[in-house]
């Protein structure tokens, strides 16, 4: 019972010298208003892209086609405009993209499932370069006009090389009841089972959650900071050696787990959870793994100098390894290494959760022989 109060104790003094130091409630506050901004940021108008839509004719098709584009939710933002304004938009900067509907878009359709034109064009594309984001742009324009020319060569077809005469009401009738939707053509779920359509994750709002957890680690990064400054004035050689390995845990995990708290918080309130009591779950073993990393990482720096030296390299590495914005395959090798890689992943696949319980083993096996084999000058018994 006394040595669990005394560790209470510690605990208590722990959080007490953080709280106490404007720039960690600096933090602490940080990371909720972020998660507010931008799930704010992520319900307004915005887009990768912004793409002017436009028609030389006014056209029915082409009207629904623009409902369609104008009321789907991705990287791209709409503008319906005329043809001269949306050329002079991509000319001008302010847009990345025009699609222009070419005149007679019903007349286009058919010529287009017969092979009657030279050249098969429904759409004007004008667009400064070609890039990546573009290209994808451009898939979702095939996409949209897709049913319009696919029921033109259904037309076509059936007249040529069926039957002809045929009521077209009939044959519509029929098209329509076999003609799947495009989102019948997808069932989005994760590895382990888990429903898509649970998470509520905006394109916007996706790096929130890889940024915190590198925010994370940086708490536990300069945390260690303050252990290697207190350990060189010998603020810890009263402390048995036998327990400085839950000694130096118990400095890391306190103010990881306040940021972790928060972190849920803000992803909670920013609506990019997947299910709170596995959030709550895997940040609890994500700030275990962070607080175990944090610690090998400043037993393995002989100097408080190296130490600040190599955090911004970490923290710079693991924004570029980690899943944050990208997730590069081939760089698996170091992402392992990294705990933020177990949590990103964690969150959505039970597997990577197992993952991080040998992680944590691995680092507690480490640190636990490092420990043992540092100087006996630290403290003594």
């Amino acid at each position: 019972m006394k040595r669990l109060r005394i560790a209470f104790s510690w605990l208590h003094i722990f959080h007490k010298r953080l709280f106490l130091r404007p720039s960690f409630l600096v933090l602490l506050l940080l990371i909720p208003i972020s998660g507010a901004v931008l799930g704010l940021v992520a319900g307004m108008d915005s887009g990768v892209l912004k793409v002017h839509l436009a028609t030389e004719e006014e056209n029915e098709k082409v009207s629904q086609i623009f409902e369609t584009l104008m009321g789907s939710e991705d990287v791209l933002q709409y503008v319906v405009s005329d043809p001269e304004e949306a050329e002079e938009a991509v000319k001008s900067g302010k847009a990345d993209a025009a699609w222009i509907f070419k005149k007679d878009f019903d007349k286009l359709s058919a010529k287009f499932a017969k092979k009657q034109v030279s050249r098969n064009s429904l759409v004007k594309v004008i667009q400064r370069e070609d890039e990546v984001t573009l290209m994808l742009a451009r898939e979702k324009l095939c996409g949209v006009i897709y049913p319009y020319v696919s029921y033109e060569l259904y037309l076509a077809y059936v007249e040529d090389e069926i039957i002809e005469g045929v009521d077209e009401a009939v044959l519509k009738g029929y098209y329509d009841s076999v003609m799947p939707g495009g989102e019948d053509l997808f069932d989005i779920a994760y590895a382990d089972g888990g429903d898509a359509s649970d998470s509520g994750t905006q394109y916007l709002t996706a790096p929130l959650r890889g940024i915190l957890s590198v925010m994370v680690l940086l708490t536990g990064l300069a945390v260690s900071m303050f252990y290697k400054l207190d350990e060189e004035k010998g603020l810890f050689v009263r402390v048995p050696k036998k327990y400085q390995p839950l000694f130096s845990l118990g400095y890391h995990l306190a103010p990881i787990v306040d940021v972790g708290a928060v972190l849920v918080f803000s992803l909670y309130f920013a609506g990019v959870t997947v299910n709170i009591y596995r959030e709550i779950g895997v940040m609890l073993l994500f700030a275990l793994a962070s607080a175990l990393f944090c610690i090998a990482i400043e037993r393995l720096c002989p100097k408080l100098g190296v130490l600040c030296a190599i955090t911004p390299i970490v923290i710079i590495g693991m924004i570029v390894v980690c899943p944050v914005f990208f997730n590069f395959g081939f760089l698996r090798p170091l992402q392992v290494l990294c705990p933020p890689y177990y949590y990103l992943n964690g969150v959505f696949n039970i597997t990577f959760v197992w993952q991080m319980l040998v992680y944590i083993a691995a680092l507690l096996v480490f640190n636990a022989v490092v420990f043992a084999l540092s100087p006996e000058k630290r403290s003594f018994d």
